[in-house]
């Protein structure tokens, strides 16, 4: 079965999973906010700078840390070889600009391009990619984003997303039963980050669906948080659900390892996306955000942050970004009280507030 969330798609598998080893201890945990910054054929290159400061104002006031910068590129199809960008993305020299924007009100900035779904939809997601020549894409893929990462070095981004929910370049879905999630393309994989580290010097993370953990050398490990929790309702404690998403991290439900055991120390590992749509039920499917005259339950929400904000301070964990304020989507009067989704201008600030606040 596959599941998906807008740019934020994940994939549902019971396949058995590789080890991931964690690398060493880092310093403080980065608290942090995605912003999907798309819509920008809208802006003039002043008025986007305008909507950037509003949004990370807005970031501030949560008391985050961080901001991670989500922004799509295209590719025709599954099996395409190349990479545009579109007006829906910044240039990178806008990018640039927003990136310095943010490190100058002291945040802590993580740029992470994601690879459209438009073109795929509705047959297949970014994680399902199949190319006709890998080596091209690898070769292409670094073309889309060499100037974003100049960019990122030059404005002072301290962390690039170099690959997220790729599930299909990471690991080799064709290999033996024995080892069905073996490492797949680590020689191109390898050439590109040598590559890449020549453009770009900060920490380069490759970012997992949450059931398809297969570690790229040299890179952080990353994942988005969307593993179910089938043993819960919606009158779960906070405890007993905190409980279970740390389960899950750690050593994966009885039923289906969605996630691999983390070898400590977790201190290198990001947790790229936590997100759940405020209605009952969603514990057992948190990337669903598409409903038919949905009940809003912000407690849902307010929980679900709640109890992953407590795994991964459990697990001394690198970063947390939840997911997320649109960029164009954001306004200080708009009224998201009846979208299932979205979190932001409701009572479910104050879970976030109050996540941020801790420092253990």
């Amino acid at each position: 079965m596959r599941c998906g969330l807008a740019l934020a798609a994940v994939v549902c598998s019971t396949s058995p999973l590789v080890p991931l080893i964690s690398a060493e201890a880092s310093t403080a945990p980065i608290k942090g906010i995605a912003v999907l910054v798309d819509g920008q054929g809208a802006y003039t290159d002043a008025s986007a700078l305008v909507q950037a400061r509003t949004v990370f104002n807005y970031v501030k006031s949560l008391k985050a840390t961080g901001v991670q910068l989500n922004f799509p590129i295209s590719t025709p199809s599954a099996t395409s070889n190349t990479f545009t960008t579109t007006s829906q993305a910044p240039s990178a020299a806008r990018l640039g600009s927003m990136i310095a924007l943010a490190r100058s009100l002291k945040l802590n900035v993580q740029v992470r391009p994601l690879i459209d779904e438009s073109t795929l939809a509705p047959t297949y997601f970014r994680g399902d990619l199949n190319p006709s020549n890998v080596a091209t894409w690898f070769t292409n893929y670094l073309g889309v984003l060499r100037p974003y990462l100049a960019v990122a070095k030059s404005s002072g981004a301290q962390e690039f997303a170099l690959g997220s929910e790729l599930t299909s370049m990471y690991q080799n879905p064709y290999s033996p039963a024995a080892n069905p999630l073996a490492p797949r393309n680590t020689k191109l994989w390898a050439s590109l980050i040598t590559s890449v580290k020549k453009i770009y010097g900060g920490t380069l993370i490759i970012v997992h669906n949450f059931n398809a953990l297969t570690p790229v050398a040299n890179t952080k490990f990353g994942f988005d948080a969307y593993g179910p929790v089938t043993s819960l309702g919606p009158d779960a404690s906070v405890s007993e659900l905190t409980s279970a998403i740390k389960n899950n991290w750690t050593q994966g439900p009885s039923q289906a390892k969605y996630y691999t055991s983390i070898q400590s120390p977790y201190s290198s590992d990001y947790v790229e996306e936590v997100g759940i749509s405020a209605v009952k039920g969603m514990y057992a499917t948190p990337w669903s955000t598409k409903f038919t005259n949905p009940t809003i339950d912000r407690t849902i929400q307010s929980n679900w942050f709640t109890a992953n904000c407590n795994a991964f301070f459990s697990l001394k964990m690198a970063g947390i970004y939840f997911w997320m304020i649109s960029f164009p989507g954001y306004s200080a009067n708009r009224d998201t009280s009846h979208d299932a989704p979205n979190w932001f201008n409701t009572s479910v600030e104050g879970a976030v507030k109050s996540c941020f606040a801790r420092s253990k």
